[in-house]
Parts: C-alpha cells; sequence; structure tokens
C-alpha cells in the first residue's frame, strides 16, 4: 500500500509540475527492492530467466562495474560459439531486472533465426547449457572465468 501510495504521489507530482521527482521516484525504488527480497519474488526472478549475474558481497546493490557485464557478455558469446560452431547466427542478451539482496542482474537471450530453416530453441538451450556446464567445470579446474 506505501509503494502504491507512493507511485500515486509521483504521478500527482509529475501531472501538477511536468516533471518527475528523483528523489520519490528513488525512494519507490528503495522500497520495491526491499519488498520484493522480503517477499521471496527476487528469488524467483532469478531462478525465471536464463542467467544471474550475481555480485555477491557488493556494498553497491544493483550497480555493476561496466568491465563486469562485458566480460559476462564476452563470456556468453564464446559459449554461444562453442555450442553453434560453425554457425554465424546472431543472438542477443535482453538484461531484464536488478535484483535486490546483492548486485544481481538477471535476462534472456535470444537467437536470431535463419531465415531458410526454422531453429529448435530447446535443442539450442539445452546445447548451450551443455556448454555453460562445460564452462562451470573448466572454471573450478582454474582453466576459465565466468
Amino acid at each position: 500500500e506505501t509503494i502504491k501510495h507512493s507511485r500515486d504521489k509521483i504521478q500527482l507530482y509529475k501531472f501538477k509540475t511536468v516533471k518527475t521527482h528523483l528523489t520519490l521516484v528513488r525512494a519507490v525504488e528503495a522500497m520495491q527492492r526491499e519488498y520484493d527480497e522480503i517477499s521471496g519474488f527476487a528469488q524467483c526472478q532469478i531462478e525465471s530467466h536464463s542467467f544471474a549475474i550475481k555480485l555477491e558481497g557488493t556494498k553497491n546493490k544493483g550497480k555493476f562495474l561496466v568491465e563486469d557485464l562485458i566480460r559476462f557478455a564476452e563470456n556468453h558469446f564464446n559459449l554461444f560459439n562453442i555450442a553453434n560452431p560453425s554457425e554465424s547466427k546472431q543472438y542477443t542478451l535482453n538484461y531484464v531486472a536488478f535484483v535486490p539482496g546483492s548486485s544481481c542482474l538477471v535476462g534472456d537471450f535470444d537467437i536470431i533465426p535463419d531465415q531458410e530453416r526454422k531453429v529448435d530453441k530447446a535443442e539450442i538451450k539445452e546445447t548451450i547449457a551443455k556448454a555453460e556446464q562445460k564452462n562451470v567445470e573448466n572454471c573450478r579446474s582454474g582453466s576459465g572465468s565466468r
């Protein structure tokens, strides 16, 4: 109820001033993150998306260094190339949300299909999952990083 009341207050402020009140918006975002964490919704977000980049122990919840995101995207691209070594298909990463509780960014990936043949997404996801597992095993043995 407090979150809804605050959102209504933001809309009223914007209607009267034609501006968005930065302090109010950030306060509502903080309340929403806290509510999502307490209610368990944040954990559901992590479990329901294709990937979650989680930085444990950081003091800056919801913030990432650009280098971390670039490294993640490069690693994901390398995994995609392992899963489809002879194909030059494109895919997109969709960063969906920051999850409270730590710095955790969740999202999904979409493969841009060929026009000539239909892509079996289940098969590709299975192949990528196997490649990701191989990457995890390599990380544990010290020959790679996630």
